[in-house]
């Protein structure tokens, strides 16, 4: 720098000759942004510390600048809180005098500015716990040569006295340094850093703050240095955590796609008078998404299929060939039978109500050599002494985890008791829920089935009346009944009652063109087959479906994401790392494809969450950079991130692939973010990610592969203990409590070795495990519980607190 130092006299060390471990810690003007050298004040300041005969050392965890100690905790961009999440090595390094210059980005982003004091008092605080004997030189910021932005500082500026003042009062070692004085306007390079003449500017006041604390007498030897600097603090223990409250209100922005509004292509007919209608059955026997055309032995239960081959999209008018799938069973009539997906595969299983209730099942193992062509598997009894019978019991899945749940349904007053399928193996495991729906409304000969009209996942409630009027009231999510659903207001789905031959004994509400809706289809009493496909929009998706939790801005800590039913997405900064305070972003990202199909995932060094779109067939992730602050958090195209590996998966590990498992995680702790796959079991196959440009992945390796079976949709990977690997965590669907596994990471092989399962969260109050999502949102490299409330994206959060 070619700016003239101001001389200072005094022959003597600073505190009496005491080795000086200076924390400089802040924003962008500590780092030294728009300093020709990027040295920022910090090396004029340490030239006048030397040349007064002290030992000087500069810590923190950023480097910058040509000076050689050009160690520091300037973090460019970042906030209060963001700043003391980021600089735990050098607050944990055992200095005896901080320079802190911080509150710039709080008045540049507009950040509840009236609290930014209490903010950097927190800061202070946490400094002051593990350096007790230091002296913190606290400013009042520099100007802004922007109207609005010093309006703020200004604001700031005069509740730092306050501050200061309370701090004094305990005794605490504090300095309030006039850094607002002097530097003025004249002195920046652009509206916010200086330019080098500035610089020195501040270096001459901070060493004038020194030098008033040494005349006070305050400083001394620094301390030792503390635990939780490099690594972060490792929690040892099972962690506990806090007491709830609310982090987030929901995005305003946040909205659902609106009521369920019928509409009915007009009618197929899709086969003719092939089976007697009580003998006929729809059933997914391939597993394709569409249910196929069955037709049953009276009285032994034998089933052959019309395979469901789509004309379009749409029902054809007539099956394929007609072949045997199941030999069925002596004195095992067909009014007994019924088919459902019990375990998850997408193929559905066979299903017998034995007249004294018990029920048996045969699992669909699809194509084989024997002399029907197909395998099933006996698993037994799946169920007994409840009640059921053939007139009764309806297998539909009521929370949307591709597991039919068993529900029955009393035909004469309508209400329904559930029980859901936990299971993830092969056998059932059911979870009694009580009544799930009280049928109050229903009158004497109405019909009730339960099944997916919107087409969100969930069997809704639907009441044939005599007449063939269909009524129905949507499956909505909530928070807090354990999976219990809130049904909508009934709403008429499709009036037939002008049409005579339509009576109820022949309606059936079944999905036959794959769109994951139910379709009215009548069949008379000769078995003719009438569809009226459904094409009615809305009422699938909930306000709060649509958060994601991930780090936006690359500072390691969870921010706020919410994404529309389109891929739109409006991101929300967190800034107040545990308080209800966000830093609104607006409308990020304009989206072309449905939400399901979205994954946040880091894949580059920024550490910021990039749009990632996954093929639901292949795997194909397709991906936008996140551009960050400096591109005003737009998005760009990079195109194809990876090809997809379903036909690798398949060949080498088996099963079929589905989109909807695939993961990003970074399972390795490099930083970069991992492409896994997780098997219907709950088995991790893991690309890894090799931080190349473009984008390249190793070659699978299977890193988690559990003896007990874990349904996909509860794990989540999270870093519990804060040690830098992201843990493997089962969320329990009922009551969202949580058992991890902790990662102790990568083998020489390339695998993942795993600690013994431990119980991390009972769940007791913090709703079931669908709204349950984990991340680190205080900063501390530990991560937190989470609640979303379905209804409006409010978060609930639980800290965690490690042995609190």
């Amino acid at each position: 720098m070619q700016a003239i130092l101001r001389a200072y006299h005094a022959d003597t060390p600073v505190g009496d000759s005491a080795f000086l471990r200076v924390l400089p810690i802040g924003d962008s003007i500590t780092w030294g942004s728009h300093s020709s050298d990027r040295n920022g004040y910090r090396n004029t300041l340490h030239n006048l510390l030397t040349k007064r005969g002290n030992s000087v050392d500069f810590v923190g965890s950023v480097p910058s600048g040509t000076m050689e100690d050009n160690q520091h905790e300037g973090h460019r961009g970042e906030t209060i809180s963001q700043i003391s999440a980021s600089s735990s090595e050098g607050i944990h390094a055992g200095v005896n005098l901080v320079l802190l210059h911080a509150g710039t980005n709080d008045a540049n982003l507009g950040i509840d500015i009236e609290h930014a004091a209490q903010r950097l008092k927190k800061l202070m605080e946490k400094i002051w716990k593990y350096n007790p004997t230091a002296v913190i030189l606290v400013c009042q910021i520099i100007p802004s040569s922007t109207h609005e932005i010093q309006e703020r500082i200004e604001l700031f500026n005069s509740l730092i006295p306050g501050v200061v003042q309370t701090f004094i009062a305990a005794k605490k070692r504090v300095v309030m340094v006039k850094m607002n004085e002097a530097v003025d306007v004249a002195d920046l390079d652009d509206n916010l850093h200086p330019k080098d003449e500035g610089y020195v500017k501040m270096a001459n006041t901070w060493f004038d703050a020194i030098n008033e604390a040494d005349s006070k007498g305050w400083i001394t030897a620094p301390g030792d240095p503390t635990e939780g600097g490099d690594e972060g603090e490792v929690c040892e223990t099972t962690p506990t955590w806090s007491l709830p409250h609310l982090l987030a209100e929901g995005a305003k922005v946040a909205k659902s796609d609106g009521d369920f509004i019928p509409k009915w292509n007009t009618r197929i007919t899709a086969g003719e008078a092939s089976c007697k209608r009580a003998n006929l059955r729809f059933f997914d026997l391939d597993g394709d998404g569409v249910k196929d055309f069955a037709c049953l032995d009276s009285d032994s239960s034998e089933v052959s299929v019309h395979l469901n081959r789509l004309t379009d999209g749409h029902v054809p008018d007539k099956g394929d060939l007609e072949f045997e799938v199941a030999k069925g069973g002596i004195g095992r009539p067909a009014s007994g039978v019924l088919f459902a997906d019990l375990n998850g595969d997408g193929r559905d299983d066979f299903i017998y109500v034995n007249p004294d209730g018990e029920v048996d099942a045969w699992i669909n193992l699809g194509k084989d050599s024997s002399d029907s062509g197909w395998a099933w598997k006996s698993i037994g009894q799946i169920a007994g002494g409840v009640g059921a019978t053939e007139k009764n019991l309806q297998m539909a899945d009521i929370n949307g985890d591709g597991r039919a749940d068993f529900l029955l349904v009393d035909p004469d007053s309508g209400e329904v008791t559930g029980w859901l399928n936990k299971g993830a193996e092969i056998m059932p495991d059911y979870h009694k829920l009580g009544i799930i729906a009280s049928g109050r409304t229903t009158v004497k000969d109405d019909v009730v089935f339960m099944g997916d009209f919107t087409g969100e996942g969930r069997a809704d409630y639907m009441v044939v009346s005599k007449d063939g009027k269909v009524s129905g009231y949507t499956n909505r999510l909530q928070e807090d009944t354990a999976l219990i659903p809130r049904w909508l207001e009934r709403l008429t789905l499709i009036d037939v009652s002008g049409l005579a031959s339509v009576p109820q004994a022949g309606v059936r509400m079944v999905d036959l063109n794959g769109d994951g809706k139910v379709d009215f289809v009548w069949i008379n009493s000769d078995g003719d087959i009438n569809v009226w496909e459904n094409a009615g929009e809305g009422g699938k998706y909930q306000p709060g479906e649509g958060v994601f939790i991930c780090d936006l801005d690359g500072d390691g800590i969870g921010d706020y994401f919410w994404v529309d039913e389109n891929g739109h997405g409006w991101g929300y900064l967190n800034v107040g790392h545990g308080d209800n305070l966000w830093h609104d972003l607006g409308n990020t990202a304009i989206g072309t494809h449905i939400r399901e199909d979205l994954r946040m995932a880091v894949l580059t060094k920024t550490g910021r969450a990039d749009y990632v779109l996954i093929d639901e067939f292949s795997g194909r992730a397709d991906w936008w950079q996140n551009l960050g602050v400096g591109q005003d958090w737009g998005w760009e195209s990079r195109g194809v991130a990876a090809t997809g590996p379903r036909k690798t998966f398949e060949a080498e590990y088996g099963g079929k692939f589905t989109g909807k498992n695939v993961r990003f995680a970074d399972l390795d702790g490099d930083g970069f973010d991992d492409y896994l796959y997780l098997s219907p079991r709950g088995s991790v196959v893991m690309w890894r990610n090799l931080q190349t440009n473009p984008i390249s992945w190793g070659l699978p390796k299977l890193v988690a592969n559990k003896a007990e079976a874990v349904v996909p949709s509860n794990i989540r990977f999270a870093d519990i203990n804060g040690d830098g690997l992201l843990d493997y965590i089962v969320v329990d669907p009922v009551s969202g409590g949580g058992r991890m596994w902790a990662n102790l990471g990568v083998q020489g092989d390339g695998s993942i070795r795993w600690n013994t399962p431990e119980v991390i969260a009972s769940g007791a109050s913090t709703g079931p495990g669908y709204a349950i999502q984990i991340a680190d949102m205080t900063g501390d490299g530990r991560a937190d519980y989470m609640s979303i409330n379905p209804d409006n994206g409010r978060v609930d959060l639980w800290i965690n607190t490690c042995s609190g």
